[in-house]
């Protein structure tokens, strides 16, 4: 039988917490719920750069206009310091570490959604083009591939 000693046993104990609690402490990245005029997740129109960047951590690719983090597929855009704009994106091959934005409206339409579902969701667009379904009253757009699927969801801030 090995014998440890009490203060080795407390002080591994102590490791332990410390990692775990460390652990917690993390926000873990899950996929958000895009709302229209509202924002995505935790991150809202008329939000400051500061504020979106303590949420989302640092980004990838970051100008006076937009954030962009590859890792959930997603950009922010800015002006004057603030969020007016968010683009969705699907992977591609051209940003080898671009991932696709998993996030979705109330409604289910994401990344992938087909085009037959932006319409059954949110019915006639105010634009609608072969591969683009513009809604203004939403400050949306969805963008769609040659097989008539989101690859890329834009939304504005509603004025």
């Amino acid at each position: 039988m090995v014998k440890v000693s009490t203060m080795k046993a407390k002080g591994y104990l102590i490791c332990c917490l410390v990692l775990i609690l460390a652990g917690c402490s993390k926000k873990k990245y899950e996929p958000q719920l895009i709302e229209p005029g509202v924002g995505i997740g935790e991150v809202k129109f008329g939000m400051s750069v500061k504020e979106v960047k303590e949420i989302l951590g640092k980004p990838d690719q970051e100008s006076d206009y937009f954030l962009v983090f590859n890792r959930f597929g997603l950009s922010i855009e800015t002006e004057n310091g603030v969020v007016n704009g968010i683009l969705c994106m699907d992977a591609t091959d051209s940003v080898p570490d671009m991932k696709a934005c998993e996030a979705r409206t109330k409604e289910g339409i994401g990344i992938g959604s087909t085009k037959e579902e932006v319409l059954a969701a949110y019915g006639e667009p105010t634009l609608s083009e072969p591969l683009r379904l513009k809604y203004e009253q939403l400050g949306a757009c969805f963008l769609l591939s040659e097989e008539s699927k989101v690859n890329n969801m834009l939304f504005d801030e509603l004025k």
